[in-house]
């Protein structure tokens, strides 16, 4: 059974320079885990081969396997509804906040870290727009012209998220890097994403050969 294993200080595949605190790996025990802990991972197993196609990663369930047993809390709280018509009490926004981190308790690694399992190019290549280009935190998915709704007066294009030069050229260094540790892993996807975000940032380019600096200006 696959296990998440949090940084420890005696660990060489875990140096760190804040402690070890937010490092994790996973290792394999065939020997660990109850009749119950491994037909809950077939299951999970099984629901993901399901779904492979319309969701391609895997959400964590491994380890929200582990931690919801590790983790368990005491607190069960109802969850709070309220119609468009009433109104929401203090006492319902309370209930509310404290089921929120009840839930968000329960995955906090012993360290005080949350750990996931969706990250390296599993998050950075979702983030690829159309033209290539890669924006501060989400897809660009809306229209320019909501930029008239825009309240502030000092700063314009900042009501929809936009590709960046800088923003890409972070996502095409990392995923390079990335590449080199794992030439394997999904090679065609990544170059692909590459040569995309890199031909974004070649078409941004000034006649002189520069780039403005769009994005730190904006934000």
């Amino acid at each position: 059974m696959w296990k998440l294993k949090i940084g420890e200080g005696g660990s060489p595949w875990l140096r760190t320079l804040n402690g070890h605190t937010g490092r994790q790996h996973w290792e394999f025990d065939p020997d660990l885990g109850s009749p119950e802990d491994l037909e809950a991972v077939e299951n999970a197993r099984e629901e993901f081969r399901k779904n492979r196609f319309h969701q391609k990663h895997s959400a964590d369930l491994l380890m929200r396997i582990q931690f919801n047993k590790d983790n368990r809390t005491r607190i069960v709280l109802p969850q709070v509804k309220v119609t468009d018509t009433e109104d929401i009490t203090e006492d319902q926004v309370t209930a509310t906040l404290r089921r929120a981190l009840s839930f968000h308790s329960t995955l906090q690694a012993h360290d005080g870290h949350w750990p996931g399992d969706y990250g390296g190019p599993m998050f950075l290549m979702p983030g690829l727009n159309s033209d290539g280009g890669f924006a501060t935190y989400e897809l660009t998915r809306s229209y320019s012209w909501l930029e008239l709704f825009n309240p502030a007066e000092t700063f314009g294009d900042i009501v929809i998220d936009y590709p960046y030069v800088e923003c890409s050229s972070a996502a095409i260094q990392a995923l390079a890097s990335f590449k080199k540790l794992y030439p394997g892993h999904r090679r065609e996807e990544i170059e692909s994403c590459i040569e995309r975000a890199a031909l974004f940032i070649e078409k941004k380019q000034a006649p002189d050969g520069s780039w403005f600096i769009i994005y730190l200006l904006v934000n």
